[in-house]
């Protein structure tokens, strides 16, 4: 089976600043580094599920939602 690459910079960095997030306080709120969100937001690093469901967690969306955000734009 393929395994595809899902990037989710696009959505993840406009539902940051639609919360008025800095990259820090994301970071601090999901337990990762501010680097790695930043690799994250500019697709140059894919999450693994746990950080998927962090991320959620600190935007203050459902887990499910924010895959079909990522999944909806990948779509187009």
């Amino acid at each position: 089976m393929k395994r595809e690459t899902i990037f989710i910079g696009t959505v993840l960095h406009r539902l940051r600043r639609q919360r008025l997030l800095s990259q820090e306080e994301l970071a601090f709120r999901s337990g990762i580094e501010r680097n790695y969100l930043s690799d994250l937001e500019n697709d140059k690093s894919e999450p693994g599920l746990g950080v998927v469901f962090a991320l959620a967690e600190a935007l203050d969306i459902n887990p499910e939602d924010f895959v079909a955000m990522i999944n909806k734009h990948i779509k187009g």
